[in-house]
């Protein structure tokens, strides 16, 4: 090796004011040296290696800051995700603990018709014989039970009302009666003086009713004071010595109602009084 390099080798490299540190081995030598065979740093050579220690010091406190901020904001970002994540499952479990009541509500609103019927036992399965028997019967039921009938009741009769006068060609004014012209009754005319004797009475004839049957019958007279008349239906007596009331004065129709029973077609019906005088009679209504 040419000796400038040898000399390069064995120089010391000086770089700004730091010196570094010197071989482990002698060159000349080969032989190890030890620390305290060292030579010792000049006061010059001594601050350049502190200021450079010193930058590295200040170099890694801030590397050190940085990869701290860096991990704090890991650190951050991580805690923000962990309460998100909490968050959320804290909805979700609040959200399924509340469902099944509100299903279980929903359900008690269901009406009770959507309940399924109650199993009902199974009939025991009939005997042969008694299955031919009700299939044989079954074949016969539609021939030989005839149709039921709805009983729908007595029809009710229809409505009828009828007037008759007394004055009529058609009745029998027999002995003392007769007619006579009154301007207060419903024809313009009475029939008077029936009483006071067996022959003087008065008898309505031809009284059609459209069926058997009890019809309101209003027998309209005057009479200034009570008197009485017998009641014949039929020929048959009805009823005798009937009252009736005075009515206002001699010149107003009063009237007396009753319940005769009267039968189907033509009726007769005759007022008389064998010993004292009875009203004045004007017509009879007969309705039902």
């Amino acid at each position: 090796m040419p000796e400038d390099d040898q000399e390069l080798s064995t120089s010391t490299l000086r770089v700004g004011g730091w010196v570094p540190p010197v071989s482990a081995t002698d060159p000349a030598t080969k032989d190890p040296v030890t620390d305290s065979a060292q030579p010792a740093l000049a006061p010059r050579e001594a601050l350049g290696q502190w200021a450079v220690s010193r930058l590295g010091t200040r170099a890694a406190r801030r590397r050190a800051l940085a990869l701290a901020q860096r991990r704090g904001v890991v650190a951050g970002a991580a805690a923000v995700t962990a309460v998100l994540g909490v968050a959320g499952l804290l909805v979700t479990v609040t959200s399924r603990s509340e469902s099944p009541a509100v299903a279980q509500g929903s359900l008690t609103e269901l009406p009770a018709t959507d309940a399924p019927p109650p199993a009902t036992p199974a009939a025991p399965s009939p005997s042969p014989s008694q299955s031919s028997a009700s299939h044989a019967g079954a074949s016969r039921s539609p021939a030989s039970r005839p149709s039921p009938t709805r009983n729908t009741g007595t029809a009710r009769p229809a409505p009828f009302q009828e007037y008759f006068e007394a004055e009529s060609h058609d009745n029998v004014i027999a002995g003392k009666a007769r007619s006579m012209p009154r301007d207060d009754a419903s024809g313009g005319y009475l029939v008077r003086f029936v009483g006071d004797g067996e022959d003087n009475f008065l008898r309505f004839t031809g009284l059609t009713v459209p069926g058997s049957d009890t019809y309101n019958v209003q027998i309209r007279y005057i009479s200034g004071e009570p008197r009485q008349a017998t009641v014949l239906v039929n020929g048959r007596l009805f009823l005798e010595n009937l009252t009736f009331p005075a009515t206002v004065d001699w010149y107003t129709v009063g009237v007396l109602t009753l319940r005769i029973p009267l039968k189907d077609g033509a009726n007769t019906i005759e007022l008389r009084n064998d010993h004292e005088d009875a009203p004045d009679f004007d017509r009879i209504d007969v309705a039902r």
